[in-house]
Formats: structure tokens, C-alpha cells, sequence
């Protein structure tokens, strides 16, 4: 099957750049989004932001 042999080169030739598109989305956004989260629902969190952050979140649903 020369169209699959042709993916085949094409998938192992841009292996690299492929697995850097992956790693730089899964560390930067969705572990900093996670942290974020961690952040925002934690005791630490100021209790004045607390109210803000329910207007917030019912505005987005």
C-alpha cells in the first residue's frame, strides 16, 4: 500500500516536531491551567476574591 508507506515516512519524519507540539501543549496549558485551579480553590485564596469568583464562573456557564 504506497499510500500508507508514504504516511508511514511522513508520521516517523515529523516525529520530533510532532512530539514537541504535544509536550509544549500538555505542560504549558494544561498544567498551568491545573495549577491555576489548584490556586483559585485552595484555602490560601483571599476571601474578599471568593465572591468575584462565583460571579465569574456562573456569567461563563
Amino acid at each position: 500500500m504506497p499510500v500508507l508507506n508514504e504516511l508511514d515516512s511522513q508520521l516517523s519524519t515529523n516525529k520530533f516536531s510532532l512530539g514537541d507540539t504535544l509536550n509544549f501543549t500538555d505542560f504549558v496549558l494544561f498544567e498551568d491551567l491545573k495549577g491555576i485551579g489548584e490556586y483559585v480553590t485552595s484555602d490560601r485564596m483571599p476571601k474578599e476574591v471568593a465572591p468575584m469568583k462565583s460571579q465569574f464562573n456562573t456569567k461563563n456557564r
